[in-house]
């Protein structure tokens, strides 16, 4: 698996870029948006994204609540 900076990180990050940036496996991902719990997503049609300025503030929120 490939890692990204946040600088890479698309605005609207798919499933796969949200994994390689957080180390969060893609069915995990799932898992949650499926229990209703974070990182925020939204969906564009039928595709999941997520949004870079969400992600990351949850992020930091981890980072700050560890």
């Amino acid at each position: 698996m490939s890692t990204l900076t946040a600088h890479e990180l698309p605005d609207y990050a798919k499933e796969r870029d949200v994994a390689a940036y957080t180390g969060i496996s893609a069915p995990t991902l799932r898992r949650r948006r499926a229990e209703g719990l974070p990182p925020t997503y939204i969906k564009i049609g039928s595709a999941v994204r997520y949004p870079k300025t969400q992600l990351l503030q949850w992020l930091t929120s981890l980072a700050e609540a560890g």
